[in-house]
């Protein structure tokens, strides 16, 4: 993988490619460096890419797996015993990565050892100066001396439908059914993992109706999956029509009515919303929401 292979996020690239590039001419180890966006967006992608353009071996830990306990410890370490100089470590869900591993971890990039056990009776293993590569998709809840570990944060933003039907395009050519992929990426939220899994489902639907996956079909087969236009789920259709009824409410108020937690309003639904600009938070009242009544009438939701 090269980051040439990779579509969309020309910035993130354009910087990451100026780091690697000095890396390279000093012939000294990358730096950390964090990728902070949604999930689904690429940032193991982009891990996998630096290790290609480096020409380094790539070990990948999910730290939502990891616990603090002697097991989870174990598994670090020997992740970190096997890395030969300027290898990637590749940290998924960084921010799930249990303090006490997080201290076994700050040995190891600051003073090139592991260590096992109590001061005293404790063993310590040197191990090989390598690159530290993170990904989350919650920045503030990583530590501030975890943070610090990471020289560089690139952010991965949502994807234009342009880019996202190139990724798709690149899937679909293993079907032999034809798929309008700009029509497709449309709904999409600018998701690439969430584009393949709709080329998945748009396949099969064509493949079962022996049709092809024109927009008109497309259309069909995402409402079939209770997604519309613009990638609004039943959910966001619920809430915009709950927050239309009464103009303006709490996001309490509004998650007891359409029956949705407060969690995930607040993480899956408003987010998209907001971008979309169909409703608002009014920090003059106490952060209540508010709807763009004219807006959501031209996708024809009211």
């Amino acid at each position: 993988m090269k980051l040439s292979e990779i579509v969309g996020q020309s910035k993130t690239k354009e910087s990451l490619a100026i780091v690697l590039e000095s890396v390279r001419r000093d012939g000294d180890v990358c730096p950390g460096i964090l990728f902070e966006g949604f999930s689904g967006g690429g940032k193991s992608t982009f891990a996998r890419a630096v290790a290609g353009e480096l020409n380094h071996r790539f070990t990948e830990v999910n730290c939502g797996c990891l616990k603090s306990n002697t097991e989870s410890q174990l598994k670090l370490m020997a992740a970190l015993e096997s890395l030969q100089r300027g290898d990637i470590l590749f940290l998924d869900e960084t921010h799930s990565l249990p303090k006490a591993l997080q201290e076994i971890l700050y040995s190891a990039i600051e003073e090139g050892y592991i260590s096992f056990g109590d001061s005293i009776f404790g063993c310590k293993t040197l191990i090989q100066k390598f690159t530290l590569i993170g990904a989350t998709t919650h920045l503030g809840a990583l530590t501030v001396p975890m943070q610090g570990r990471f020289k560089y944060v690139f952010r991965i933003s949502e994807y234009e439908s342009g880019d996202i039907a190139r990724i798709l395009e690149g899937e679909a050519g293993k079907f032999n059914i034809p798929i309008d992929c700009l029509a497709l990426a449309k709904y999409c939220r600018g998701n690439p993992r969430q584009a393949k899994n709709y080329l998945d489902w748009i396949y099969r639907y064509c493949h079962s109706k022996n049709c092809r996956g024109d927009e008109v079909t497309i259309k069909a087969a995402m409402q079939q999956r209770g997604v519309y236009p613009l990638g609004l789920t039943e959910h966001d259709i619920k809430y915009l029509k709950a927050l239309a009824e009464r103009k303006i409410e709490g996001v309490r108020a509004l998650s007891n009515r359409i029956n949705v937690e407060e969690g995930t309003v607040k993480k899956n639904i408003e987010p998209y919303l907001l971008k979309l600009g169909l409703i608002s938070i009014l920090p003059s009242m106490q952060g209540k929401r508010g709807i763009n009544l004219d807006k959501v009438r031209e996708l024809g939701i009211l």
